[in-house]
């Protein structure tokens, strides 16, 4: 089984289309804690499949996407 690690992602994204389906896609793996920024407990796999999803609103709505994932200190 794999383990699951603690991510903060924040976007910013200037097309409210992809924007919204961001923050769709990111309420399906965790919790929104301010307009663009999510926290979320994914494995390795979930983390790929999220990063790749996010690519397709990005490169659509000419925007950027950050991850950083926290330490059990860090959180």
């Amino acid at each position: 089984m794999s383990q699951r690690a603690f991510y903060l992602i924040s976007y910013d994204i200037p097309d409210n289309k992809h924007r919204l389906k961001m923050a769709h896609l990111l309420e399906g793996y965790g919790e929104r804690v301010q307009y663009s920024v999510f926290e979320v407990w994914v494995t390795e796999k979930q983390l790929e499949t999220v990063r790749k999803q996010l690519a397709t609103h990005v490169e659509a709505g000419k925007g950027s996407v950050r991850i950083y994932q926290l330490c059990k200190e860090c959180q």
